[in-house]
């Protein structure tokens, strides 16, 4: 019994969530054969928040504007390591555009610093996995 009090005041004093989410690379193709249309749909169902592995061929102020008529975010994107090696300037352009991230001097720096870390856990990562015989290593980077 004072378990079970204590279980449910806890559920009780727990942080609800404001906005709720999805990650498009879960209707991908839905997004390519009807980006304007899955975007709308998705808010439609109650999601605010959204995170792009994509733009599929719209510009980021084509996409900005289906955010805001549709009254979603984007708080986070998939961006491949590809992309930023042939257009990294493109791809920065793209997320302060569509408000990916906080923006102000401060959050760029902090920013640039935990990359930089990462970079670095990243190599070390790859020089032990080479050193203990590993031929292949595959990592995702989510900040």
């Amino acid at each position: 019994m004072g378990v079970g009090a204590c279980a449910l005041t806890g559920i009780n004093t727990m942080k609800k969530l404001t906005k709720i989410g999805v990650q498009l690379y879960t209707v991908r193709e839905d997004m390519k054969k009807d980006f304007e249309g899955t975007l709308a749909k998705v808010a439609s169902i109650g999601y605010q928040e959204v995170e792009f592995a994509g733009y599929y061929n719209r510009t980021p102020k084509q996409v900005r504007d289906l955010l805001d008529s549709n009254r979603l975010s984007a708080p986070a994107s998939h961006i491949p390591l590809e992309t930023l090696r042939k257009d990294i300037a493109g791809s920065i352009e793209a997320v302060l555009i569509l408000e990916t991230y906080e923006r102000g001097a401060n959050r760029l720096e902090a920013v640039r610093e935990e990359f930089i870390r990462d970079l670095n856990d990243i190599i070390s990562i790859a020089n032990w996995c080479e050193k203990e015989g590993a031929t292949r290593l595959t990592l995702e980077v989510n900040w």
